[in-house]
């Protein structure tokens, strides 16, 4: 006999990421719908020095200035084709998403309506 060790045999190492990714593939349709329902949106955003108090305070005939002086600069200044302007105070990720709409819309420079909604896309 001979003081030779015998050579071990060990198994081909497979990585573990790509265990997990062929364990997750039947899970893929749901994750898929998770993630689009759940996490594919983050939350609203808002322009700098808003207040849901402050934007509580707005009210119908109000002028573009007093709003500024009360909310600051908005997001966006819309123009609108029957004249007014619309300006958004809230925005969110993409067109297809859910948010917290908060939008004054302006008709010859006052308050014509104030938007407090939740948007449900």
């Amino acid at each position: 006999m001979s003081n030779l060790e015998q050579p071990t045999r060990t198994a081909p190492r497979t990585s573990s990421s790509f265990v997990l990714v062929v364990a997750l593939i039947p899970f893929l349709p749901a994750l898929f719908v998770f993630w689009f329902l759940f996490l594919r949106c983050g939350p609203t955003y808002y322009a700098p020095g808003f207040s849901e108090a402050k934007f509580a305070s707005l009210r119908e005939g109000m002028s573009a200035d007093e709003v500024e002086a009360i909310l600051g600069r908005p997001l966006q200044k819309v123009p609108q084709a029957d004249g007014g302007m619309l300006w958004t105070y809230s925005d969110r990720d993409d067109d297809t998403c859910d948010f917290e709409m908060r939008w004054v819309y302006f008709k010859s420079g006052e308050i014509r309506r104030v938007v407090k909604m939740y948007w449900d896309d």
